[in-house]
């Protein structure tokens, strides 16, 4: 299978004419294997044998395969069918070519012909043509339309062109001689070329009849137009030069391929052994020879099928295993002499950078070539098993390097050894170099406190390499401009010595890093890193950063500013840059969260930071240039270029619906899901197939979601049991700090139901009511008979009593009486015992009169007679044949049967009232009053005598208050004293309907009241 040259396709000078496109895609002065690369195998859903690539203003990259078509958002392939109810020659799906047309929509070029328009990727509006549209059996290799409307196809059977509905052959009739055409090109001036196998190049210009030959161009493989440097052609001879200048360029060494050209005029050749990649001259930028890219650098497969520039700069190669994808990448790998690796580093006046690593001969690096081993360093390698554990740059440019356990100085172009201590242990490594204020260097070894060389040897141990018993292991150490110099321990300690005194930070002081890994000044205060974060020690008083969003720092090794003041951080989960004005806000505020920016493994960034040695893992070199050390390799960037290139906003759009398992049809969503729907999963997308993995989401449901819900990178909302109502699913992407969509909205409607209408859940509360009523009156009906029983049980007790009372007591006494007054006759007057028997007989008289009355009181409940005919009888026999007071019975209400034990326990409680009322009030009028009401009972007691308080105390030794009041409670009802406006007092008994009426409580109340009490129980 031929490879066809793509970028035909768009003619990628148009692209560099476009207002609004950046102006740099991928550096120029970048080698291919420093730009940021990203292959997608079968293993990864990608499709193979992909022949061609086509991107539509939604941001979808489009895959043409021998199997058909895929639809790419950078994260998911998904294959679209295109003939899902039949049709197409063959029903084949080999695709050819993909074109977006003026209008976006994507033209389709089959292996086995026929050509198809797909608009906005909805293969229901598909348009197809085919044999009876006039196209032949053959391979479309191009499908391109113009300026004037018209749609032109290149195919193995000739040049057509679309008019109507139909497609008419282009031949010598309008001077074209080609019967193979797999070319089609379009010039800015909207003249479009043509070509085939032969080599041969025909113009057709706008406004012509027919097409010109270009003798000129004979034998050319491939011409563009780039930039200024005119056309440029690939020769039959290989030769690829501006046209008619053929000693400038280069001579291929290969002998065919498809030619693409990016819009920042690099040459890419796609090869059947992997891409060549070629930058012309530059103003200040020389021409760059030849790189080869291929499946060893990591490369998806040698042979190269198709090649894209898409709308963001990004480069996509497709090949017969996958997908590949090219970018610029914000930090670059520097390559070092033994591949990737850790590394000590230490920037030289010259604008390279020493490093060195536990694996690595030390070198030193470029940002533009390979590294550069040092003279003299086989004999570091010999001597210290390639042990480059810190570096140092010092004070004259000179730097020194650390081994095991030797120290190593680079001056003058020469490494020198340095000795170390004769007392330490063998092996051990050099943890940290620096010099003081004073000039004098420092070093410290695993393990072991600092030590001062003195330029002819080591100092002994400082006092203070030890502390408190313990050995002082010393992690990292730097001066400040104040003349103080700090050292960092493993300890989470941080040391400053100024002036000769030594000021030891900890956690008292706010210091909670755990180890201590890197010190950095910033003016009069200190960056400080450690394990668990960075913290800034400013005039005596530590603060910890915390940024706004993302994961915190961690493991930070390395803090560096760079020339316009902005922070750089090296932590566990990649590279921090903290502005420098949101730093100074941070800075006056420390309840401000700065935002950051975090490059990681997304761009290139791999691996976590040092955490032993190669510290501080962060330096800026002469030239401006960031450098950091991670357990991966070294990496570098220009922090004044542009981290990430200007992308267009995709626009977002659900991918699928699925409800309790099904697959809904169409988006937007539809109108109405089915009703009683369990569960439904929302999945949506953002098409940004050259950065995908910084996209966020955030969704919201309206008519539930009361705030937005953040989604990070997941692309699924999931909702369950979704109550009846109308909802907006709306959703937006964004990438923090670069751009956000609009927000979208997808209305949707979940209709209520059997069980979910108002009619059946009024159904379901009629049925509660109905079932709670039932229940209530079924408990009131049981408590009812439950009463009745227990009162049948004390009347019948109470009658007993009254006959035991009645027959034996009464007529027993009575009985003894009558023999007492016999045998009292019998004596003769004046006898002495006679005046005693004549008073116990009176004695006995009484008590026989009051024992009748207490038998009349058991069996009062069988008299008969009406409530207040008994309470006036009663009050009428208490106060005897006096006139006062008078007593008055005042009765209200329709009487009712009252339940036995009230009519007993209102006898007694109205004797007690009257009694009181006959011995202490001193009362001229007493009025019994009795009021039946539907609610209850109200019995009142009311004199005009002397009164007293609203709540009496009983006095010692009296009971009758204290019974009453157990009467009344006994009886469930509410006994009160109030005094009389006009002098004196009443006593209230308020007896409820149940307790007074029985079964019949409710009879005469409407049945809403009577609800509403049993309800309240009022």
């Amino acid at each position: 299978m031929p490879v066809r040259p793509l970028w035909l396709l768009l003619l990628l000078t148009v692209l560099l004419a476009w207002p609004g496109t950046p102006a740099r895609a991928l550096a120029l002065d970048r080698r291919i294997d420093q730009l940021h690369h990203t292959a997608w195998i079968a293993r990864d859903g990608a499709p193979t044998e992909i022949s061609a690539i086509a991107q539509t203003a939604d941001g979808f990259l489009w895959l043409g395969t021998a199997a058909g078509l895929y639809r790419f958002d950078g994260l998911s392939f998904e294959r679209v069918d295109l003939f899902p109810h039949g049709g197409g020659l063959g029903l084949s799906q080999n695709i050819a070519s993909l074109t977006v047309g003026p209008d976006g929509a994507l033209w389709i070029g089959f292996r086995l012909g026929g050509v198809m328009r797909l608009p906005d990727g909805d293969v229901a509006s598909a348009r197809w043509y085919g044999l009876e549209q006039g196209l032949p059996v053959g391979t479309v290799f191009d499908v391109q339309p113009d300026r004037q409307g018209q749609v032109w196809a290149g195919t193995s059977r000739g040049l057509f062109v679309l008019r109507g509905a139909r497609w008419v052959s282009q031949g010598s009739a309008q001077g074209l001689d080609e019967r193979f055409v797999d070319s089609l090109s379009l010039d800015p001036d909207g003249t479009l070329w043509v070509s085939g196998p032969d080599r041969r190049w025909y113009a057709h210009r706008p406004g012509a009849e027919g097409f010109v030959v270009e003798p000129a161009l004979d034998g050319t493989k491939h011409r563009v137009r780039l930039g200024d440097t005119g056309r440029w052609v690939w020769d039959g001879q290989d030769r690829l030069h501006p046209q008619g200048d053929v000693h400038r360029g280069w001579t291929l060494d290969v002998a065919s391929g498809a030619l693409l050209v990016d819009r920042d005029g690099s040459f890419w050749v796609s090869t059947s052994r992997g891409l060549l990649r070629g930058v012309p001259a530059r103003p200040g930028l020389p021409a760059q020879g030849w790189q080869r890219f291929g499946r060893a650098d990591g490369l998806s497969a040698d042979r190269v099928l198709s090649a894209y520039e898409d709308r963001d700069g990004t480069l996509w190669f497709g090949t017969v295993n996958g997908l590949d994808r090219f970018r610029p990448a914000p930090a670059v790998a520097a390559p070092l002499p033994q591949g990737p690796d850790t590394g000590a580093l230490a920037p030289l006046p010259d604008g390279t950078v020493l490093a060195g690593s536990v694996g690595q001969p030390p070198a030193r690096l470029t940002a533009e070539g390979p590294p550069q081993p040092l003279p003299g360093g086989s004999a570091l390698v010999q001597r210290d098993g390639t042990m480059v554990g810190v570096a140092f740059t010092d004070d004259d440019g000179s730097a020194w390097l650390g081994g095991i356990p030797n120290l190593w100085h680079w001056a003058q172009g020469r490494l020198t050894p340095v000795a170390a201590p004769a007392d330490l242990p063998p092996r051990r490594p050099v943890q940290t170099l620096g010099r003081d204020a004073q000039g004098q260097l420092w070093a410290a070894w695993v393990g072991f406190g600092l030590r001062r060389w003195n330029g002819q040897g080591w100092d002994a141990p400082a006092p203070t390499a030890r502390r408190n018993g313990i050995p002082e292991i010393v992690m990292t150490v730097v001066r400040d401009p104040q003349g103080g110099f700090w050292r960092g321990l493993a300890s989470g300690e941080v040391v400053r010595r100024l002036a000769g005194e030594e000021r030891v930070f900890d956690r008292s002081d706010g210091l909670d890093l755990g180890i201590v890994l890197c010190l950095q000044p910033w003016g009069q205060a200190m960056w400080i890193g450690g394990e668990r974060g960075v913290v800034l020690w400013d005039q005596g008083r530590f603060t910890a950063l915390q940024l706004a969003e993302g994961p915190e720092p961690r493991t930070v090794s390395g803090i560096v500013q760079d020339g316009a003041g902005n922070l750089w951080l090296n932590g566990e989960a990649g590279l921090w840059r903290v502005a420098a004005a949101d730093v100074q806000a941070w800075r006056r505020d420390p309840g401000f969260r700065p935002p950051a920016l975090r490059l990681d493994w997304r761009d290139g960034v791999l691996g976590p930071s040092p955490q032993i040695r190669q510290l501080p893992s962060a330096v800026l070199d002469t030239a401006g240039r960031l450098w950091f050390s991670r357990n991966s390799g070294v990496y570098w960037l220009d922090p004044a270029a542009t981290l990430f290139a200007p992308v267009h906003a995709p626009q977002v759009r659900l991918t699928s619906l699925v409800a309790d398992g099904h697959e809904l049809p169409g988006s937007p969503a539809p109108t109405e899901l089915a009703a009683g729907t369990g569960q439904l999963r929302i999945g949506y997308t953002a098409p940004l197939p050259g950065r995908p993995e910084r996209i966020r989401f955030r969704h919201r449901l309206l008519g539930l979601d009361a705030s937005w819900q953040e989604d990070g990178d997941r692309r699924q909302a999931v909702y369950t049991r979704l109550p009846p109502g109308a909802y907006v699913f709306e959703l937006q992407a964004l990438e923090p700090g670069q751009w956000q969509t609009p927000v979208s909205r997808w209305p949707f409607v979940v209709p209520p139901a059997w069980y979910q209408t108002r009619t059946f859940q009024g159904l379901l509360l009629l049925l509660a009511l109905s079932a709670g009523w039932g229940v209530y009156r079924w408990r009131l009906l049981a408590h009812g008979r439950r009463v009745q029983e227990r009162a049948e049980v004390r009347l019948g007790e109470r009658e007993r009593i009254a006959r035991e009372l009645h027959d034996h007591l009464l007529q027993g006494a009575m009985g003894l009486t009558l023999q007492v007054q016999a045998g009292m006759e019998e004596m003769p007057p004046g006898h002495p015992a006679r005046a005693r028997l004549e008073r116990a007989l009176e004695q006995a008289d009484a008590l026989l009169v009051q024992t009748r009355d207490q038998v009349q009181a058991l069996r009062i409940h069988q008299l008969g007679e009406n409530l207040g005919t008994l309470l006036l009888q009663q009050a009428l026999a208490l106060r005897g044949e006096r006139a006062e007071p008078a007593i008055e019975l005042v009765q209200t209400g329709e009487a009712r049967a009252l339940c036995p034990e009230a009519v007993t326990e209102l006898l007694m409680l109205a004797r007690e009232a009257v009694q009181n009322a006959l011995r202490h009030a001193q009362a001229r009028h007493i009025v019994l009053q009795l009021a039946y009401r539907p609610d209850g009972l109200r019995l009142s007691v009311s004199d005009d005598g002397r009164g007293m308080p609203a709540e009496p105390s009983p006095a010692p030794g009296h009971w009758g208050l204290r019974g009453m009041r157990e009467r009344a409670a006994q009886l469930g009802a509410r006994l009160s004293w109030e005094p009389v406006t006009e002098g004196g007092t009443r006593v209230v008994l308020w007896v409820p309907a149940q307790q007074a009426y029985g079964e019949a409580g409710d009879a005469g109340a409407t049945p809403g009241r009577a609800l509403w009490r049993r309800l309240t129980g009022g």
